[in-house]
């Protein structure tokens, strides 16, 4: 873990903008699970509970993909609209490597990028550090 970092990570079912502060510079990555195009024609099936699990399954992989990322970090919030944050805390909660990350969750409203961005810097801003921005996205 690293020293003075801090995370904001943006949850959507299909998608997690992590929005990285360090030495007060905010990055922005998104990584996008993409349940809905690898299972489409199969979400109509007759297997209904196979097709569950294999969702289920691709989900939890997008949740452990965000939290190998998170354990990096002191402090992270995560945050949005949908109820994807809780399923996402609830797992980390269960796992002892993050007992000495502080974690906190909160509801949105769904966000623009620049409403992300300016919510994120508001939350840290306890810190008093000037936060500059830059980005790219990951697609799996």
């Amino acid at each position: 873990m690293n020293n003075n970092t801090q995370l904001g990570i943006y949850m959507e079912y299909t998608s997690a903008r992590f929005l990285k502060i360090f030495n007060g510079e905010l990055k922005t990555e998104t990584i996008h699970c993409n349940i809905n195009h690898q299972y489409k024609g199969e979400f109509t099936s007759r297997n209904e509970a196979l097709t569950h699990y294999k969702a289920q399954q691709i989900l939890n992989a997008f949740y452990k993909r965000i939290g190998l990322e998170l354990i990096k970090y002191n402090e992270v919030l995560i945050f949005g609209a949908t109820e994807a944050k809780n399923e996402l805390f609830n797992l980390l909660e269960r796992d002892y490597h993050y007992d000495q990350i502080k974690i906190e969750i909160a509801t949105t409203e769904h966000l623009n990028d620049h409403e992300v961005k300016g919510f994120v810097k508001d939350y840290f801003s306890k810190n008093k550090v000037t936060i500059s921005s830059h980005s790219h996205t990951i697609y799996n």
